[in-house]
């Protein structure tokens, strides 16, 4: 009976040995294959190519809960613990090709540190002009303004991060692969 626990156990550390180095042939293969990404960071007021249009971020503010219901971005307030600011990004758009484009801007990101969140798609409407799209085409030569809301809440961050969120610092990410796109924000109230 010792000898054939003995192998049993001999052959399980073989076979986990094995299995651990085709994990790690594996992930170095892939990072090989697909290698970090290079940074391409851009000013606020300095435009930006993305996604077939340009950009130029003009303005970052962050607001409360009570701005937000005063100016009925919100129209409930959310329970104790679940309190919530809003990342607004005055954004300018143009299309400078000689053909359409999309510029689906509500593809980017926010992030903060390990905090990230896409665009609050429940707030374009209520932060932009009526008829404001986010992912209508524009046409040659075509140019707009548009403000993307980010939620930043309570739950996602710890009681210290949260009880600073404001003067945090925040980029507008672009684009992840194979280049990052960022924009970091300087924050106005």
């Amino acid at each position: 009976m010792k000898k054939k626990h003995k192998g049993l156990k001999i052959l399980g550390i073989v076979l986990g040995g094995v299995l651990l180095i085709g994990y790690v042939m594996r992930v170095f293969t892939l990072n090989q294959k697909y290698p970090q990404p290079q940074v391409q960071t851009f000013s606020m007021n300095e435009w930006a190519d993305y996604d077939g249009i340009e950009v130029k971020v003009t303005q970052a503010q962050i607001k409360n809960q009570d701005f937000m219901m005063e100016n009925q971005i919100i129209t409930t307030a959310p329970a104790p613990g679940r309190e919530t600011k809003v990342l607004l990004i005055t954004m300018e758009l143009k299309n400078s090709s000689t053909e359409t484009a999309q510029g689906r801007v509500y593809l980017t990101e926010a992030e903060s540190g390990a905090w990230n969140n896409g665009v609050a798609a429940q707030l374009i409407s209520n932060v932009n002009k009526p008829g404001i799209s986010l992912s209508a085409p524009m046409k040659s030569g075509e140019s707009k303004t548009v403000v993307l809301p980010f939620s930043i809440n309570h739950v996602q961050m710890t009681d210290t991060s949260w009880a600073h969120a404001e003067s945090r610092s925040y980029d507008l990410v672009l684009g992840l692969y194979p280049t990052k796109k960022i924009i970091p924000l300087q924050i106005t109230y």
